[in-house]
């Protein structure tokens, strides 16, 4: 028995171990906000299972370079996991990376998985940039359109590195099981509906400097879903806001059911690129 045990213990500390040396811990880490719901920590960067760059900047936005909040020409591209890519993708493959070789223009990522049109927009205008001279593309599926999401654990937004990384990647990728939202999170403040956030935020700004990319996930491609009734209730917010369904890519540029392959990126960046150069 005592020979099991030890057994045991040694595996235990051999993969914790290999874990750490694989740079399985080297992940961006999360804020928490009441109003945002949550957002990356400021200056971070790392490698992810060695391989994978990842890059946030002083502004908590996905890029390479500072965001100097000034009247250059910029784009901002905001959304979800579709535009942060995830662990699993190098920084130079995600869409923003490529939009930027594509169009030579400095492209700046807001983004975080899960994140609801709501949460970008609060985020958006959290932040307080200067938005002269900028192109400020929305990538939205139709789960975007509800409530806002909100913080609910370390396992799917991590504030801290884990203490014990095997268990976290046990509970992250193996064992599948639902968090509770912590305590702390119990009263946030009232859910206001995305259209207050959208017509404050086109208040600020130029119309013309707002796209609106909307993006299917495989079945709704399949099943030729057209986003007929988020066009409706953006078109409700206001008329001349732009609206563009991306309806080009195909079955095998997904990844997942959701996400996009780099083939599935690299359309997408090209498809936004003719719209801002077409328009």
């Amino acid at each position: 028995m005592k020979k099991l045990t030890l057994i045991l213990i040694i595996s235990i500390v051999s993969l914790e171990l290999t874990s750490r040396l694989l740079d399985l811990d080297n992940f961006p880490l999360y804020e928490k906000s009441d109003e945002a719901g949550y957002f990356f920590k400021k200056n971070q960067s790392g490698i992810f299972f060695g391989n994978n760059e990842w890059f946030i900047n002083n502004y908590g936005m996905i890029a390479k370079s500072d965001y100097i909040n000034n009247d250059e020409h910029k784009i901002l591209l905001i959304g979800d996991s579709i535009v942060y890519g995830g662990n699993n993708t190098k920084q130079m493959n995600r869409v923003g990376m490529i939009l930027e070789d594509i169009t030579s223009i400095p492209v700046f990522s807001i983004a975080a998985g899960s994140w609801a049109f709501e949460n970008e927009l609060i985020y958006l205008n959290k932040l307080n940039l200067n938005l002269n001279n900028k192109k400020i593309i929305f990538i939205l599926n139709s789960g975007d359109f509800g409530k806002k999401s909100r913080w609910d654990c370390e396992k799917n937004h991590p504030t801290q590195k884990p203490d014990f990384l095997m268990y976290y990647l046990l509970t992250k990728y193996v064992i599948d099981y639902e968090c509770n939202y912590q305590d702390l999170y119990q009263n946030t403040s009232p859910n206001i509906n995305w259209q207050i956030f959208l017509k404050h935020t086109i208040q600020k700004i130029n119309l013309d400097s707002i796209y609106i990319i909307l993006y299917p996930n495989r079945n709704e491609l399949i099943n030729g879903y057209n986003f007929r009734d988020e066009i409706s209730q953006l078109k409700r917010v206001n008329g001349g806001i732009k609206i563009f369904n991306f309806d080009k890519i195909s079955n095998e540029m997904y990844r997942d059911p959701i996400h996009p392959n780099i083939l599935g990126n690299k359309l997408l960046a090209t498809y936004i690129s003719d719209i801002i150069k077409n328009d």
